[in-house]
């Protein structure tokens, strides 16, 4: 009988743990507090009632409703907010469904909510740039425009579609290594004729960041109980060429 004996199947399965335990963490780690349909995603009433979303080391809340003046009386119930993890960026976007669809000569969209974004302060990244990107869908003589307007006076973004000055649905803004920002989001629609349709479909905030997400630190104990193992199995190895 070996004087060390070792079981390979094991060994093999305890040594292929520690070196899927040293591998770099995933990016797409997306959550949310508050919200009850799905782990990556709200709804903007949700949100309103003290949800956020945290996208890997970036959260989303403190979302306000500021007022709205518009006839068609959007539904935040009914507009689904998501949240999405990239290499060096974090997003929420917006799906309006069609609750600001403007359908009529007489119907205005005038919407304006608040939100925060922020960098946890476990985190050494900072946002480096901003982008916002919007879906919409004109037919006919009307216009939409979303602007977000960082509260600070960082920048002022804006989108829009409109019958005669055309179309521009991505607006972006470099920033300078900020932590935290405060959000003023504007979303304006209107019709000038009937028969026309105005729907802004969609929105997405995204921020970048300076750096990806460092990995998951190794336990500080994991090296060597690795090293102990293959140790292990070398000198049993040895143990029998000897014999």
């Amino acid at each position: 009988m070996p004087l060390f004996p070792t079981h390979k199947p094991a060994l093999a399965l305890l040594v292929g743990a520690g070196i899927g335990l040293m591998a770099p963490a995933a990016f797409a780690d997306v959550a949310t507090d508050g919200c009850v349909d799905t782990a990556t995603s709200c709804t903007l009433e949700e949100l309103y009632d003290g949800g956020s979303i945290l996208v890997d080391d970036v959260s989303f809340d403190a979302f306000a409703f500021i007022f709205d003046d518009s006839d068609i009386a959007l539904d935040p119930g009914a507009i689904d907010v998501t949240g999405v993890s990239g290499d060096r960026s974090a997003a929420i976007t917006f799906d309006f469904g069609t609750e600001a669809l403007v359908d009529n000569e007489n119907l205005t969209l005038i919407y304006a909510f608040d939100f925060l974004a922020d960098i946890l302060d476990t985190s050494s990244r900072t946002i480096v740039d901003v982008v916002i990107e919007g879906t919409i869908d004109r037919d006919g003589d009307a216009t939409t425009e979303v602007t977000a307007l960082e509260r600070t006076g960082a920048f002022s973004l804006s989108i829009f579609d409109d019958a005669i000055l055309g179309a521009d649905l991505s607006d972006s803004a470099a920033v300078g290594m900020l932590t935290s920002l405060e959000l003023a989001m504007n979303l304006v629609g209107e019709q000038f004729e009937d028969d026309t349709t105005n729907l802004l479909s969609s929105l997405t905030f995204q921020l970048t960041l300076d750096s990806d997400l460092p990995p998951v630190p190794l336990p500080g104990a994991l090296p060597f109980m690795v090293a102990g193992l293959v140790g292990f199995g070398m000198l049993r190895r040895r143990k029998k060429a000897v014999a």
